[in-house]
């Protein structure tokens, strides 16, 4: 039988890495406040965040375990309401393992992890009826079993995408878009979705199969919006014109959204959202607001946030630092840190390399002949006179193909671009890898981060830069 701690440690782990569980002595107060929950509780929210969790141990007399929910070190912020939410949704589901004595935790646990985030996006309290997706959660926990096992298989020798809108709207059913002499059929999409009819239907960004909320097939949703005035949504870029589409329509608004996309990852977004992603065989928190406590809530942290989600979704790879730093009033000693790091030409804004020029003339440092005048001269012409990716001028399509070059991305305090593609000088004798090396060394000076090939994201600070501040997917 496994025990507490280890359903803790599987939160930890495997779903909530950000997460850590502190083991604190319960004092008889406490005991006696909170005498009165079943299995665990957590209490409202206190000032700063401070969540505490209360687990009665299965195992002794009623004795009452006490652990704080914290992030894992100081430079990512404080646990959030909507992590607090899932972490109940997890215990819920998980606590099932602890009378399993046949079982392994670490064979239990998929299943269960995948019933609380069904339970988690259908709703954050299954009383509030108006909240709810669907009727019966264990339709959705299927539906997501079945593109599991078509994110295995190709039809005709390609990848299959497939997209499911389930609106929060009880009005929607599945005989609305249907003749009168099939008025009483009703067909549930796992009845038929493992079918090979299905696999060039419902097209990731151009269409999509409405469902009702017992997983009712209604219609086919076709893409018919104007692309040139997109929102940009915290979700991978090649879903968010329809994320648009939807929210044109007060029918589609706040809907769940359902997508198998060509690599193989299973997307659910919520509320405009992507909350949570299948991918390498196990499901990942995103959490939109991570870059928040580092860089502030504004226009640069959420469009860098979409950058990495996009470059993290393509599966390009990429590296990306902002430094604490305005190009147009730079000090030497921000003028000594670009050269130490990078070759003077591989700075794209004119005026930063002009004033990188000048300083080096001053401290008479010899400047290296550009070697490749050809790759930065179709750069200049590609990124073209706009170099602010938060200005809504500036494509979002194109920053995720600029991360995906080769190299690092530089960026200035107010989303400026600096360098593109650019190598990072790195410390002698490093033992990680080379994009981890650049990454960490682009983060002693502002924040950094570094997007894997196979999606992992993980983001460091100028505090401690060789430590995880958070990592996502």
């Amino acid at each position: 039988m496994c025990k507490i701690k280890d359903i803790l440690g599987i939160i930890e782990n495997e779903v909530m890495s950000s997460i850590r569980f502190d083991e604190q002595v319960a004092d008889t107060n406490e005991i006696d406040a909170y005498s009165t929950f079943d299995k665990f509780f957590i209490p409202p929210d206190y000032e700063g965040h401070n969540w505490i969790l209360y687990i009665k141990d299965v195992d002794s007399k009623n004795k009452l375990m006490k652990f704080a929910i914290n992030k894992k070190n100081e430079y990512s912020g404080q646990v959030t309401s909507y992590e607090i939410n899932f972490i109940r949704k997890l215990l819920v589901n998980l606590w099932p393992c602890l009378d399993d004595d046949k079982t392994s935790l670490k064979n239990l646990s998929p299943y269960y992890i995948q019933l609380a985030i069904c339970d988690f996006v259908n709703a954050e309290k299954k009383e509030e009826q108006k909240g709810i997706y669907v009727n019966n959660t264990k339709e959705l926990n299927l539906l997501l079993n079945n593109l599991d096992i078509w994110s295995q298989r190709t039809y005709e020798g390609e990848r299959v995408e497939m997209v499911f809108v389930i609106p929060k709207s009880s009005h929607i059913n599945s005989q609305d878009n249907t003749e009168n002499e099939s008025k009483s059929e009703t067909i549930c999409i796992n009845d038929v979705i493992k079918e090979d009819f299905m696999a060039p239907i419902a097209n990731v960004g151009y269409s999509a199969i409405l469902l009702d909320r017992d997983c009712n097939i209604c219609k086919h949703i076709s893409l018919d919006t104007d692309t040139t005035k997109l929102t940009n949504y915290p979700v991978p870029y090649k879903m968010n014109s329809f994320i648009n589409y939807l929210n044109q329509r007060d029918e589609f608004k706040q809907c769940l959204v359902i997508a198998l996309i060509e690599n193989g990852d299973i997307l659910l977004i919520r509320d405009n959202i992507l909350q949570f992603a299948r991918r390498r065989g196990q499901w990942h928190l995103f959490n939109n607001t991570v870059l928040d406590f580092l860089m502030g809530s504004d226009s640069i942290s959420s469009m860098l946030y979409n950058a990495i989600l996009d470059v993290s979704f393509a599966h390009t790879g990429g590296c990306i630092g902002v430094w604490e730093m305005d190009k147009n009033s730079l000090t030497d000693a921000q003028l000594d840190n670009l050269f130490k790091i990078f070759d003077i030409n591989d700075i794209y804004d004119l005026d930063v390399k002009r004033q990188l020029e000048s300083y080096c003339v001053q401290k008479k440092i010899k400047i290296k002949t550009d070697k490749k005048p050809w790759k930065r001269s179709a750069l200049r012409k590609i990124i073209g006179t706009e170099m602010n990716i938060s200005n809504s001028s500036f494509a979002r399509k194109k920053v995720q193909e600029l991360l995906g070059i080769d190299g690092a991305m530089l960026l200035d305090k107010n989303g400026n671009i600096i360098a593109v593609g650019a190598i990072v000088q790195i410390d002698g004798g490093s033992a990680t890898g080379g994009r981890l090396a650049a990454t960490q060394s682009l983060a002693k000076h502002g924040i950094a981060i570094k997007v894997s090939e196979d999606g992992k994201i993980t983001g460091f600070c100028q505090k401690k830069p060789e430590e995880e501040v958070f990592n996502l997917g």
